[in-house]
């Protein structure tokens, strides 16, 4: 059974929820009853099995699913028995490809699939901040880019008044997104000492952290209980919030095998010691520096 051991990125949500959610709201707009199947199928090809699994489709459902199923995908490669291109490389040929089309279906279950996908990074953002992002091959530049870009695209697409709602909505929350994103990091730590010249965001590395709990199977309750304050010792009880809960999961989960845990405690150790030091230079740079290490690590 297509996506039956699949899951949402870095969650333990079934996948087949988003499927179920996108042909919703194709149904909710207006769709017919060949979207509303192509919207079940939509992420068939790209996840499980490419040209073989896009050819099944039509066999059983017709070129009229298929076609719009293939509209949708930004690959056909069978990923167990090759690579797929570099992320952004294939969401550019994807926003291109979606620009020459004329198919107002493959507008309307591309919308409906992006909308959803949009509905659930502004979800989770409530929990985790910019670190939503930290599961996503483009980070948040990368992946507020790609969601403007098709958005864009959908609005200059051959007239559909079904799709019109859908845009509306996903502006609307790419909008939101972007201006939360900007201004969420304000928020300034009282250390105490002097700062020294190397410029920091202790927000960045949060983000950061939680990127990596989340890649490890953290659930966003356990993370929602994790608070850093402003002052130093609020700040480094929440990384020792942090390093607890990496602890919790690598146990539940078995996780140790690709030496992620190692990585995430050695970094965390990193911030902690540079506190101790009371040196805002020492401080500025090692935070800089594992947060960067730990987008990589999340990844």
């Amino acid at each position: 059974m297509l996506h039956a051991k699949q899951r949402r990125k870095k969650t333990d949500i079934p996948y087949v929820s988003h499927l179920l959610a996108v042909a919703s709201i194709v149904l909710e707009n207006g769709g017919n009853e060949d979207e509303a199947i192509a919207a079940l199928l939509h992420d068939a090809p790209e996840d499980q099995g490419g040209e073989a699994t896009l050819a099944q489709i039509r066999l059983f459902y017709g070129d009229g699913v298929g076609d719009i199923v293939e509209g949708c995908s930004d690959s056909l490669v069978d990923d167990t028995k090759e690579e797929k291109a570099p992320w952004r490389e294939r969401k550019t040929v994807y926003i291109n490809h979606l620009r020459k089309s004329t198919d107002m279906s493959v507008y309307l279950v591309s919308a409906a699939d992006k909308l959803h996908n949009l509905r659930s990074i502004a979800r989770d953002f409530t929990v985790l901040g910019k670190g939503v992002f930290m599961k996503f091959n483009g980070f948040r530049e990368g992946t507020l880019w790609y969601y403007r870009s098709l958005a864009t695209a959908y609005r200059c697409g051959p007239d559909d008044s079904r799709r019109e709602p859908i845009v509306d909505e996903m502006r609307s929350l790419i909008d939101e997104l972007e201006r939360v994103g900007t201004h969420q990091g304000n928020r300034k730590i009282t250390y105490g000492f002097a700062f020294g010249n190397e410029p920091f965001d202790p927000q960045a590395l949060e983000e950061a952290i939680f990127g990596v709990l989340v890649s490890m199977g953290a659930s966003q309750r356990e993370l929602s209980e994790i608070h850093f304050g402003g002052m130093p010792s609020e700040y480094r009880g929440g990384l020792y919030e942090c390093l607890r809960l990496g602890d919790r999961v690598a146990a539940r989960r078995g996780f140790d095998g690709d030496g992620k845990l190692w990585e995430f405690r050695n970094a965390v150790h990193a911030v902690l010691y540079s506190f101790q030091m009371e040196n805002g230079n020492l401080l500025g740079r090692t935070i800089n520096a594992v947060t960067e290490h730990l987008k990589s690590v999340a990844s």
